[in-house]
């Protein structure tokens, strides 16, 4: 985690199932308000499933931040 790196260029190759538990075991360690560490995550592995959420999640985050250009904050 290091030596962890921001990546916009993704691979179809498929992870092993081990791999991503100790991401998600890693992950759920990052430190949190109060400590509580209340961390959901999910895994999806359904291409189209994976298309949606990206469209979902670019969408929301052009409106966010042309909201906060137009109102100044």
């Amino acid at each position: 985690m290091d030596e962890r790196r921001s990546v916009r260029g993704f691979s179809f190759k498929p992870i092993a199932k081990e791999v991503i538990e100790r991401i998600l075991l890693t992950a759920s360690t990052a430190p949190s308000g109060a400590n509580k560490q209340p961390w959901t995550s999910c895994v999806v592995g359904n291409i189209e499933i994976k298309k949606q959420i990206r469209i979902a999640a670019e969408k929301e985050e052009y409106e966010s931040y042309t909201k906060r250009r137009l109102s100044g904050t």
